[in-house]
């Protein structure tokens, strides 16, 4: 129910993201710029780059650690304890996570859009793979009895808490940068409708069958598993392998078609003139290399209370600022040339925010800071602050709501020069007839040269 709850809030948050990449047809680096500056949504950007390499290196360990597990399933213990370094990691899980990079690189090299076959491929199969998760979860344990012994251990009032933020977390970042993906959607309708639909049943049914699972093998292995690679060990090796090839390959589609995009827009709009689309995504890969994600996501607690809410601090805050900008401050109307400065699409208008928005920034902060106390918590420094850390629970809620506030508070009580909502600093009607799509699509060359048919 938890995570049913979250994608419902998951979906209001994309749906309210998403309506100016409708509307406008520009992405989240360019959305930024209504709020934070033209400069200044760089450190948005660059921010929401950062989260979104922390969750690629997650989702590309999974992969790699999918097929690590399965090849164990055939090939015996001797294979999963060679080049063992520590209790986390083997010498062979980091070789095939090596490998597993260089595949997406060539995925990169070759051009995303060749590879949409795939995801169609992919997708029905991937339903496949929970349904035969569940069955097996279903074969070790009795139904009743493994889901009994998660509700058990849920932690009252508080593990709701957590548990639906930390599942609003996992989508968060896309609720900021789903512009880069709606702006190609043909109209708000269509978005809403598809968001509705594709988001919140999905997210409840994997997440009761997470549950089942996680129950059904603590009671029979006396360990709670909660990463799916974990599971193929205890299949029979044929069963074992396709579930492990069949995760490695479901993982790689989804990251080139949605988790890469991202980050790689980010780091691209950074230097637009200087870098290029494949070479942002080769470094997005290197990262998530680099990141170390064997010790960073060790373990369930770590990945819930460390990682989870630990972005969705930040991913709150900015989500809050976006979303009180383009709605209650700008009332839905943005002009793009102040969007594009670089462009010379017309003169910088009285009221545009042409550098670096220094509310947008002190809103961050607000928002953030309160929450810092929790997040060290989980990191072993305590700073005897017990409500502070109790507020870290739900750092996404918060952080989105007081950084939204105060936001709006300070747009009202000191705006820019010349910025009146609902006033001649907005787009007319008129300006939103003159095409809007084209205009951002021409000036979209300044932030990102090279699209995802290459």
């Amino acid at each position: 129910m938890a995570h049913f709850i979250g994608g419902l809030v998951v979906v209001a948050g994309l749906v309210l993201t998403a309506w100016p990449g409708v509307k406008y047809g520009i992405p989240f680096p360019v959305l930024a710029r209504s709020s934070f500056g033209s400069n200044g949504a760089q450190f948005c950007t660059l921010t929401r780059g950062a989260v979104a390499v922390l969750w690629l290196s997650f989702q590309t360990w999974q992969g790699a650690l999918g097929i690590y597990t399965s090849v164990g399933a055939v090939a015996g213990d001797a294979f999963l304890e060679w080049g063992r370094i520590d209790s986390n990691v083997t010498w062979g899980q980091i070789l095939i996570m090596i490998a597993y990079v260089l595949l997406h690189c060539g995925v990169i090299r070759a051009g995303l859009k060749r590879f949409q076959l795939l995801i169609y491929i992919l997708s029905p199969l991937q339903v496949l793979l929970y349904g035969g998760i569940l069955a097996w979860a279903c074969t070790i344990a009795p139904l009743t009895d493994s889901l009994a012994t998660e509700t058990v251990s849920t932690g009252g009032t508080y593990g709701w808490i957590v548990a639906i933020n930390a599942s609003v977390a996992t989508w968060s970042t896309l609720i900021l940068n789903v512009a880069d993906l709606s702006r190609f959607c043909p109209t708000q309708k269509d978005q809403i409708l598809g968001q509705s639909l594709g988001i919140p049943f999905p997210f409840a049914i994997t997440g009761w069958i997470g549950m089942v699972a996680a129950g059904a093998t603590s009671l029979v292995y006396g360990v709670r598993l909660w990463q799916i690679p974990e599971y193929f060990q205890h299949w029979p090796a044929g069963w074992a392998l396709a579930g492990g090839i069949l995760n490695a390959l479901s993982i790689l589609s989804v990251n080139v078609m949605a988790n890469l995009l991202s980050p790689m827009n980010d780091i691209l709009n950074v230097a637009p003139n200087r870098l290029n689309f494949r070479a942002c995504g080769y470094l997005c890969m290197v990262l998530s290399m680099v990141l170390c994600p064997w010790y960073l996501f060790a373990s369930d607690t770590a990945f819930v209370t460390t990682f989870l809410n630990g972005y969705g601090m930040v991913t709150g805050a900015l989500a809050g600022i976006l979303i009180t900008d383009f709605w209650i401050v700008r009332r839905c109307h943005l002009v793009l040339q102040d969007l594009y400065p670089a462009m010379n699409l017309g003169a910088a208008r009285e009221g545009s925010l042409s550098s670096a928005n220094w509310r947008a920034f002190v809103a961050t902060l607000v928002g953030v800071v309160p929450c810092v106390p929790g997040f060290l918590s989980t990191l072993g420094i305590r700073l005897n602050s017990k409500p502070l850390e109790l507020l870290y629970a739900f750092s996404w809620f918060f952080a989105m709501f007081v950084s939204g506030t105060v936001y709006w508070a300070l747009m009202t009580i000191w705006p820019p020069a010349g910025l009146r909502p609902g006033a001649a600093s907005f787009a007319s009607m008129k300006e939103l007839e003159l095409g809007p799509q084209m205009l951002a699509e021409e000036a979209n060359a300044e932030a990102v040269r090279v699209v995802c048919e290459q």
